[in-house]
């Protein structure tokens, strides 16, 4: 056994035996270079095929907005040589064919109505077939016809509605309210869609641990059929640093008659807030006031008067005040 194994390996070993057959070679090469040759006769030879082209629509009636969907893509059956039928398939974008409607309706292309069009394809073969290179011949072309529904144009001003998602370094907060420049916009499109609008949305704008006041240009949301005067607005977010305060704020009475005199313990409440460091100075006592109602002195709490929130500046955040209730003594 031992001496079989040694006989093969040395014929392994022989360049010899594992030289190629040249005969097999050559015929292979010649088979592969007619198979090339035959190929390349019969691509300049005419086929027919059906090819989807994309469509692009342009120039209809001012006044007009088209209010349904249109066919995004023409099914073309053509003839052409297998060279550009193969060229044509192997295109990863093929060119759009372009509708100039009003180019249509020159060429008698197109049946309207109030509200609608028909494109009659076939009678738009010519303007489609000059947008085509001159080597492809359009045999038939789906579907036959497009049909267009119409809504007339109206327009109205809308308000804009910011979208925000924002939050702020500790401390900081919001001086004051958002502004939206222009805070409205005129909003053209078919009436059914204006009638209920209620505002334009902006594109979301998201921003994280602001400590200063921020201005940015942000994009309008866009809606199918309807155009705007504008496509983005200002929006301006005043940010600023905050810090805690607190003040003693005497309670005033409502509804208490004339005659009577109404005793409370305490007679005031600790309002406890936070306040912008620019305005700080400028918050006084005497712009807050709380009170108690008399005629609550009826109710069930016979004991005791709760206490409610009225004026406070517009600047301040996180209002908590105490005592919430207060006892009381009425004197006639």
């Amino acid at each position: 056994m031992d001496s079989g194994i040694l006989k093969l390996f040395r014929q392994l070993q022989n360049k010899s035996y594992l030289k190629p057959n040249k005969k097999l070679f050559i015929f292979l090469f010649f088979l592969v270079l007619s198979s090339c040759f035959w190929l390349l006769n019969i691509l300049t030879n005419d086929f027919v095929s059906t090819i989807n082209f994309p469509v692009k629509y342009k120039n209809f009636p001012i006044d007009k907005v088209v209010v349904n969907e249109l066919p995004q893509e023409l099914q073309l059956q053509i003839k052409a040589s297998g060279f550009m039928l193969v060229r044509l398939y192997l295109t990863a974008t093929v060119p759009p064919i372009l509708f100039d409607i009003n180019s249509f309706y020159e060429k008698k292309a197109i049946i309207s109505t109030t509200t609608n069009i028909y494109i009659i394809t076939k009678l738009a073969k010519e303007k489609i077939q000059s947008q085509l290179e001159s080597k492809i011949e359009i045999l038939e072309i789906y579907p036959d016809t497009i049909f267009a529904q119409f809504a007339t144009v109206a327009s109205k001003i809308i308000a804009i509605k910011p979208n925000l998602n924002i939050s702020f370094e500790q401390q900081y907060m919001l001086n004051g309210n958002i502004t939206v420049t222009p805070d409205s916009i005129n909003v053209s499109g078919p009436s059914s869609i204006l009638d209920t609008l209620q505002f334009v949305e902006t594109t979301e704008l998201e921003l994280e641990e602001l400590n200063k006041t921020v201005k940015k240009n942000v994009f309008l949301q866009e809606v199918a059929d309807l155009k705007y005067s504008i496509k983005r607005i200002v929006i301006e977010i005043p940010i600023d640093k905050f810090t805690e305060t607190s003040f003693n704020v005497p309670i005033s009475i409502l509804n208490i008659p004339e005659n009577v005199k109404l005793k409370m313990f305490p007679n005031e409440i600790r309002a406890t807030f936070m306040a912008p460091m620019s305005k700080y100075s400028e918050i006084k006592a005497q712009h807050f006031s709380f009170y108690v109602d008399f005629n609550e002195t009826d109710s069930v709490n016979i004991h005791k008067l709760k206490v409610y929130s009225g004026i406070t500046p517009e600047l301040i955040h996180n209002l908590s005040y105490k005592p919430i209730f207060v006892d009381y003594i009425v004197e006639k």
